[in-house]
């Protein structure tokens, strides 16, 4: 299943101005966890929220969840 060309991948890796497999090793070579997750997770599904229009901010949210505070409010339960 190929979904892109990979014809003009050179062109685009040669005017980024780095370079993109030393990128990836980093990434490779940083460790990640669980928890690292959880938050890229719920930061997303906040930033998106507002996007809609909710209030609540990441700290917010974050400080909820992990004390279970407010979770029963409805901008809350929407993200």
């Amino acid at each position: 299943m190929k979904i892109l060309s990979d014809a003009y991948l050179l062109d685009y890796k040669n005017q980024l101005g780095f370079d993109l497999n030393a990128g990836f090793g980093v990434l490779q070579n940083t460790s990640q966890n669980a928890d690292d997750f959880r938050f890229h997770v719920a930061s997303s599904a906040v930033h998106s929220s507002n996007i809609e229009g909710n209030t609540v901010n990441i700290d917010t949210y974050l400080k909820a969840a992990e004390h279970n505070l407010h979770l029963k409010t409805k901008e809350i339960k929407e993200i």
